[in-house]
């Protein structure tokens, strides 16, 4: 009764979970994060659930651009906040993320974003499309990483892509290929004649959800190879997949310093030795052509062809 209710409705209570910890990730949040979401928000109502460990702070940002906002701060030292805050930051991340998911009542529809994230003005909008159609995830294209300077506010999806692409983290070119060497080529990128598409296992995507039954999972992105967000709560026929790069855009900012190994060059053996522990979902994910620019072929389908014959 409450999905069927749900998929006819034209409007959702919205949960905007965000953990966010250390002043220079605050920093992000006030300056950038924050600023996009209400811009994708518009009139809409919406709850926040922010994990951080100096709410005060955050509390200035809300006082003045959303003053009768509903916001919840969790410490992420607080009972609830499993481990302490020595733990790897992924797994910290993954405890916050099940944290704000406990706050996030059945029926509500929600975002898990992160401090340091850009989202175009449709974020909310389109997602609420696909709900209507009766869809409870929303799956989009990682690899918007991007380094020296903050992305634009209140922009469109292609806007928000183009602008991440020229601004792409040194990562993205390590696994750019033709020309990319890497250790870690979670995501691939494949660049022609102005069209850029993203084939990847680990997508770093889940842009929205409709909680409709309890939820648990061991990690928010399913990097561990099993036990994701994802594959651990939606059916396949659940999930809406955005390959277009009109819809749902996102730029993750993330220091020029912060790197990932180099390698051997991207060659199609080395993929599939990389990929050779990667599970159902991952490989699910791979298959997509994500479009981030342009409709062009820029020459991925027969090399990951070859990828997945060895899967």
């Amino acid at each position: 009764m409450v999905e069927r209710f749900l998929f006819s409705a034209m409007s959702y209570n919205w949960v905007i979970g965000i953990p966010a910890w250390g002043r220079a990730y605050i920093s992000t949040l006030l300056r950038v994060t924050l600023p996009s979401v209400k811009a994708a928000l518009g009139e809409r109502n919406a709850r926040f659930v922010i994990v951080t460990d100096d709410p005060p702070f955050v509390s200035t940002w809300f006082v003045k651009h959303l003053p009768h906002a509903d916001v919840k701060y969790i410490h992420p030292s607080s009972r609830s906040f499993p481990g302490d805050l020595g733990k790897e930051r992924y797994a910290r991340l993954g405890d916050a993320s099940r944290t704000i998911l406990d706050q996030i009542r059945i029926g509500e529809a929600a975002t898990l974003l992160m401090a340091d994230m850009a989202v175009s003005c449709d974020w909310f909008s389109s997602a609420e499309k696909y709900f209507n159609q009766g869809k409870s995830l929303i799956v989009i294209a990682g690899g918007g990483r991007t380094c020296d300077g903050d992305p634009p506010i209140g922009a469109s999806a292609a806007e928000l892509r183009k602008w991440s692409w020229e601004h792409r983290h040194p990562w993205i070119r390590q696994c750019t290929w033709g020309s990319g060497s890497s250790r870690a080529p979670t995501v691939l990128f494949f660049a022609k004649n102005g069209t850029v598409i993203c084939r990847g296992f680990h997508q770093h995507s889940h842009a929205a959800f409709r909680k409709l039954r309890p939820m648990t999972f061991s990690t928010i992105t399913g990097d561990a190879g099993k036990g994701g967000l994802a594959e651990s709560n939606f059916k396949r026929d659940e999930i809406a997949v955005i390959t277009s790069p009109d819809e749902i855009g996102f730029a993750e900012m993330t220091p020029r310093e912060s790197n990932w190994p180099t390698g051997d060059k991207l060659s199609v053996e080395g993929m599939i030795k990389f990929a050779r522990n990667m599970t159902d979902w991952d490989w699910w994910l791979f298959s997509h052509r994500f479009y981030l620019m342009g409709d062009g072929d820029p020459g991925d389908r027969e090399i990951c062809e070859e990828i997945m014959r060895a899967h």
